[in-house]
């Protein structure tokens, strides 16, 4: 990571983490890659989104090859293909 996005800056651990956790296997469940966001508020779980690029793929901290390596090992061929989201399909 770049030197400009670290910080010491502590975070501590959702109450419900255990939840959050269980909650994001089931929905990523049918994807090879997602980020799954929830938020805890006053000890209440809410889901906040599935991401499929991380910072809409403006990762500055990451160079360009690196962002390549990284998409090159997502391979959702099989996922398209049990939807019938192949190009070929009518």
């Amino acid at each position: 990571m770049s030197p400009a996005f670290a910080n010491d800056d502590i975070v501590e651990k959702p109450t419900r983490l255990e939840d959050m956790i269980k909650y994001a296997e089931i929905l990523s469940s049918d994807f090879p890659l997602v980020r799954v966001d929830f938020y805890e508020v006053n000890g209440k779980v809410y889901f906040g989104e599935m991401t499929f690029t991380s910072n809409a793929g403006r990762m500055t901290y990451f160079c360009e090859d690196e962002l390549l390596r990284m998409g090159q090992q997502l391979d959702i061929s099989q996922l398209m293909k049990r939807n019938d989201l192949s190009p070929n399909s009518s």
